[in-house]
């Protein structure tokens, strides 16, 4: 239509042009041609911003799309799959809060003794990650009879030292044997090493000043888990503990998306572990509340399509913090026990 337009206008140019009319002419066609380039640019627009209106009404996350993974993730820590019939509490030391004016039980994990999902003693090898100057849960599972190896970054005094477990004295440095022909003891050994847990191996600087008064800085190296398997020789694992101030899910992410993560874990019957949900902000837009939500609920999936089921969980109440969202009111921290069945029945 507009080059029937301009044609037509091109006619009347060249008749009046003999009428000598051109100049009146010429203005009409410019004119026009403003008109044509006008309207084909407003059309434009209104089509971008449809498209950008088709765009945000895709994109637009309702809140009670956040509430259900929220839900979600609250369930799949709360809502026991898996039963225990021997649970116990190993370690741990009493702490108190003054401005909750409660005490509770600090640095204690629920292990299942159960045959199928327990190593015998002397069979048992565990890997604690996270354990700061408490070595209360390392003592017991030790004393059950498990070869411990424990990493922390924070303590730079537990360098590849080895200590020897005793039922009174608890974890002391082994005293050298007179007698090399005598029989070797129970092998009741504890391995700690100044190394942390991350989603990649890389070395940083931690500012590990608390009361503001005195700065203590220290350069930690940090692994993923299979380099530690690599550095340990890879040693059958049985059981790991976790408790790493909330990095566990970028750890986790990073180990359970590989192509290997079954294979990394194949003798793993349980993981203890202290979960974190303070990344979740109140003050946080629904885009990123739900992403950051679903990260966390997808690691916890992937676990359980592993085997992993949760078996036995708790709430840190001396410390506890919540997030209320909507109607739900989510504990921030939390004690869980993953399980996984052995399928021979017994562990040797």
């Amino acid at each position: 239509m507009a080059m029937g337009v301009v044609g037509g206008l091109v006619g009347v140019l060249g008749r009046t042009l003999r009428k000598r009319q051109s100049l009146t002419v010429l203005l009409l066609l410019l004119f026009s041609l403003s008109l044509i380039r006008n309207a084909r640019h407003e059309m434009r627009i209104e089509t971008r911003v449809e498209e950008e209106e088709e765009e945000s009404e895709e994109d637009y996350i309702t809140p009670e799309e956040v509430l259900q993974v929220l839900r979600l993730l609250d369930s799949a820590v709360s809502n026991v799959e898996a039963q225990c019939g021997r649970m116990v509490t190993l370690g741990g030391r009493i702490t108190c809060s003054c401005e909750k004016k409660l005490c509770g039980v600090d640095g204690a994990k629920m292990v299942c003794l159960d045959p199928d999902v327990m190593p015998p003693p002397r069979h048992c090898h565990a890997l604690n990650f996270g354990i700061g100057y408490e070595f209360s849960f390392d003592e017991a599972l030790v004393n059950y009879g498990c070869r411990v190896f424990a990493f922390d970054p924070t303590n730079s005094n537990i360098t590849n030292k080895v200590y020897q477990a005793n039922y009174t004295q608890g974890l002391a440095a082994p005293k050298p044997r007179r007698d090399s022909r005598a029989p070797s003891p129970l092998r009741r050994t504890f391995h700690a090493l100044n190394l942390g847990l991350g989603p990649k191996d890389h070395t940083l600087f931690l500012n590990l000043t608390e009361d503001g008064r005195y700065y203590r800085g220290n350069i930690a190296t940090f692994l993923t888990y299979r380099s530690v398997l690599r550095i340990l020789d890879n040693p059958r694992v049985d059981i790991i503990k976790i408790d790493i101030e909330g990095v566990e899910w970028q750890v986790l992410q990073e180990l359970l998306s590989a192509p290997d993560a079954a294979e990394a874990l194949q003798h793993v019957r349980q993981i203890l572990m202290e979960v974190h949900f303070d990344f979740l902000k109140p003050d946080m837009n629904a885009e990123k509340l739900l992403k950051a939500a679903w990260r966390a609920l997808r690691v916890l999936q992937r676990l359980r399509e592993l085997g992993f089921h949760l078996a036995a969980f708790d709430l840190n109440n001396t410390a506890q913090k919540y997030m209320a969202f909507g109607p739900l009111r989510l504990a921030l921290f939390r004690e869980v026990t993953l399980i996984r069945r052995s399928p021979a029945g017994v562990l040797g």
